[in-house]
């Protein structure tokens, strides 16, 4: 049985600072899928992500980026390990060699190609141009500008300085609630 440490250990190994997972003989307390926790006879994600975590070449230079573009940083942060609360989820931003060694897997490059992109989709059509600006001040490079796509709407790219891609889009069949989580084709 997988369970997960839900304590975030802030003590000196790295590896450690994020969520630990474990085995265990025990079976966990967990009741149903859309209650956000499992039972033994439901092995399915459920329905929401808990953390984003981008290992990045420059844990200083990251965390500034995010900062000057508006995240305030989690107090749960430490030197090796920088957390930003969004909104329920939390985006989290790891040094690449500790991460890969968490994992068990070699560190990649997100510079090589595209295989990910976050979205942030925003109220106005003119905030697009506005975030691309400031993403570009703040140290990140701009990849498109703002520009409707074939299936309407609005939408441009940057990429932050380890190169993760970002999409800031509007699109006018979205409804952005108060707590900013977007519901499709409710406008």
């Amino acid at each position: 049985r997988l369970w997960a440490d839900r304590d975030v250990d802030t003590g000196d190994d790295a590896a450690h600072a994020r969520r630990r997972f474990f085995v265990s003989p025990i079976t966990p307390p967990w009741t149903s899928w859309h209650t956000g926790v499992m039972s033994d006879h439901q092995s399915t994600l459920r329905a929401n992500i808990s953390f984003v975590t981008l290992g990045v070449t420059d844990l200083a230079r990251s965390r500034a980026f995010y900062v000057a573009m508006g995240l305030e940083e989690h107090a749960s942060s430490n030197e090796h390990v920088a957390f930003f609360d969004m909104s329920g989820q939390l985006f989290a931003l790891f040094p690449v060699e500790s991460l890969a060694h968490d994992v068990g897997r070699p560190a990649g490059d997100s510079g090589e190609g595209i295989t990910t992109s976050f979205s942030q989709n925003v109220p106005h059509e003119a905030d697009i141009d506005r975030l691309l600006a400031r993403a570009q001040v703040c140290g990140g490079t701009i990849l498109k500008q703002a520009s409707a796509p074939p299936w309407g709407g609005v939408r441009g790219y940057f990429a932050d300085p380890d190169g993760f891609v970002w999409e800031i889009a509007w699109n006018p069949k979205t409804r952005i609630d108060e707590a900013g989580r977007v519901h499709l084709g409710t406008r």
